[in-house]
C-alpha cells in the first residue's frame, strides 16, 4: 500500500473543491490560511485508502462522492469537550428550572423540560446537562427531563451512546454529582467510568447536521447549547443557524454558547443576557411549547 505524505501541497483548485464541499455540508468555513491544516487532517485518511497525497485524494473524492463524505467529516470535525465546560452556565441552567416550571403549569403544559445540546460530540455535555436537571428536578416525577443531543459524527455519537469515558475525566464532575451519577468500573473496566441509568435514560443521541435547511429535531426547547460550534462557521452560515435554533425554543428559552461566540456577529435577533448566555431578542422569536 502507497503511504501519504504527513505534509504536501494541495492545489487552488483542490482547496477550493474540498472547502466548498465542507462548507455547503457541514458550514465549516475553511479559509485559505487552513490548507495545511486540512491537509494534515486529511493525512490519516490518505494513508488508509494508500493515496500518493492531496491531488490523488482529491480524485478519489470526486469519484466516490457521497460515500467518501462522512469520512471526510470524521477528518475534519474536532471533538474537545469535556463534562461541566464553563460550570457557570450549568448554575444558570439549574437555577433556570423553577421559572420553567411555573410558567409550565401556568399555561397547562406537561412539566417535562427539554434541552438540546447540538454538536453534542462524545456525549459530555449532554450527559451533564441531564446531570444538572436530575439535580434540579430531584423532587419531581422521573423523566420530567428529556436531553436531545445531535452531532454529525457518527463515530462521536458511538462513544456519547457508550457513555463509557476514562476515569482520569472525573476531575472535571463535581464529587457530590461524581457520587450520585457516575459508576466506576472495576476489573476489566478499572481506569473507566459509566454514565448513570438513571441520566442516560433523559438522554436520546442521534444524527443531526445543524447546516441543513430544518433543524432534524422535533419539539421545542426550554435550552438550547450550542457551544463552540458557531466559530468555525462563517457569518452567513451562524445567522441561518442561529435562527433555526431560535425559532426552536420556548418563548422563555436560552440558547446557550460558548463565551467567546456571544459577539455582535450573532445579530439583533439575540439579547446577552451573560457570558454565552442568549435570549430572543423578541420573545415571540420562540414559539410556544
Amino acid at each position: 500500500m502507497k503511504s501519504a505524505p504527513l505534509v504536501s501541497s494541495m492545489s487552488d483548485e483542490d482547496f477550493a473543491y474540498v472547502s466548498g464541499l465542507v462548507r455547503r455540508e457541514i458550514g465549516i468555513n475553511l479559509t485559505p490560511a487552513k490548507r495545511m491544516f486540512l491537509v494534515g487532517r486529511l493525512s490519516r485518511r490518505m494513508r488508509q485508502l494508500g493515496c500518493d497525497g492531496p491531488a490523488d485524494y482529491c480524485r478519489h473524492l470526486r469519484a466516490a462522492g457521497s460515500s467518501e463524505h462522512a469520512a471526510l467529516f470524521e477528518a475534519l470535525c474536532t471533538h474537545e469537550t469535556r463534562f461541566f465546560r464553563e460550570p457557570a452556565q450549568f448554575g444558570v441552567l439549574a437555577r433556570s428550572v423553577p421559572r420553567w416550571l411555573s410558567l409550565r403549569r401556568q399555561r397547562a403544559l406537561p412539566d417535562c423540560i427539554r434541552v438540546l445540546s447540538a454538536g453534542c460530540a462524545t456525549g459530555e455535555e449532554a450527559y451533564s446537562i441531564a446531570m444538572t436537571l436530575c439535580d434540579a428536578l430531584a423532587d419531581q416525577p422521573p423523566l420530567s427531563a428529556r436531553v436531545v443531543g445531535i452531532d454529525v459524527s457518527e463515530r462521536a455519537l458511538h462513544v456519547a451512546r457508550d457513555a463509557i469515558y476514562p476515569l482520569a475525566r472525573s476531575s472535571d464532575i463535581p464529587e457530590p454529582v461524581l457520587k450520585r451519577f457516575m459508576l466506576k468500573g472495576t476489573g476489566p473496566c478499572q481506569g473507566q467510568m459509566r454514565v448513570g441509568p438513571s441520566v442516560r435514560a433523559l438522554v436520546e443521541l442521534r444524527a443531526g447536521n445543524l447546516c441543513r435547511s430544518r433543524l432534524e429535531v422535533d419539539g421545542r426547547f426550554d435550552a438550547i447549547f450550542c457551544r463552540n460550534v458557531l466559530i468555525y462557521f462563517d457569518a452567513e452560515t451562524r445567522t441561518r443557524v442561529v435562527r433555526a435554533l431560535l425559532s426552536r425554543l420556548t418563548p422563555d428559552g436560552l440558547l446557550i454558547v460558548g463565551p467567546a461566540e456571544a459577539g455582535p456577529t450573532l445579530g439583533a435577533e439575540v439579547r446577552v443576557l451573560g457570558p454565552g448566555i442568549l435570549a430572543p431578542a423578541d420573545p415571540s422569536t420562540g414559539a410556544r411549547a
